[in-house]
């Protein structure tokens, strides 16, 4: 019995495939792996981003609530 290999990007068979992703794997020939890389990319930097600002504001929210010793909830002391 023959076991046959596909990209799950393009659907090319073959063999030499890379895989790609955490939780959901996927299997990419050389091509597909340039576009699954610029995604992954590009993911990385919007969370990097988001992490970012989320990390301002919360610097700003800890400034506004944690005044004259107040011990914030998940937070150590000031």
């Amino acid at each position: 019995m023959a076991i046959i290999f596909s990209c799950d990007g393009c659907g090319k068979t073959g063999g030499d495939f890379v895989e790609r992703g955490i939780v959901f794997k996927v299997h990419y020939c050389a091509t597909c792996q340039e576009r699954g890389d610029s995604y992954l990319k590009e993911l990385n930097e919007i969370r990097t981003n988001l992490v970012g600002k989320f990390n301002e504001a919360k610097v700003v929210l800890i400034a506004r609530y944690a005044i004259n010793g107040f011990k914030l909830p998940d937070e150590p002391a000031v």
